[in-house]
């Protein structure tokens, strides 16, 4: 079960009532569906081979991007080595899928990883590995000091009954 965000877009944005399936008023024919950069399409716009269309990815593609996509939605530190191990993959697409697979997965683990990997990669893909590590390093909301500040006012028993 895989979670993306999909973006509904008509050819003709005016007439297209979203109440109808996305059909087109005019065309009666379905919208156009693409999914926003990175997310959850496994074609980063900037990487070579963003532009094919999925049939014509190489089989070998197509398992790494789905074994991309199952390691994060796992939500666990287990998932980190799983996309890791596609970071200085030949293919840019599936580099590229890595990278933004262990931002999503939003583990701590995977700093090391994408600062290893940015030792061996050309400069524009080392400064996104790099730029991602320390997306991962930032704290979460949870952890500051606004957020402490709440949970102890809630924490308060209140007085009313």
């Amino acid at each position: 079960m895989a979670t993306a965000l999909f973006f509904v877009v008509s050819k003709k944005r005016a007439e297209t009532n979203p109440h109808d399936g996305g059909r087109t008023a005019s065309t009666d024919q379905p919208s156009q569906v693409r999914h926003p950069e990175g997310v959850g399409s496994g074609k980063p716009r900037s990487a070579a081979g963003a532009g094919k269309p999925e049939e014509s990815r190489p089989a070998r593609t197509e398992e790494v991007l789905q074994e991309i996509e199952s390691a994060v939605i796992t939500y666990s530190p287990e998932g980190v080595g799983r996309i890791a191990a596609h970071l200085l993959d030949s293919d840019p697409v599936l580099r590229d899928s890595a990278r933004r697979g262990l931002v999503q997965l939003g583990e701590p683990g995977a700093v090391r990883h994408l600062r290893q990997a940015a030792a061996q990669l050309d400069e524009t893909e080392s400064r996104a590995c790099l730029d991602a590590a320390a997306f991962l390093e930032l704290p979460s909301w949870s952890e500051t000091d606004e957020a402490r500040a709440i949970s102890e006012q809630l924490s308060k028993p209140s007085n009313e009954p």
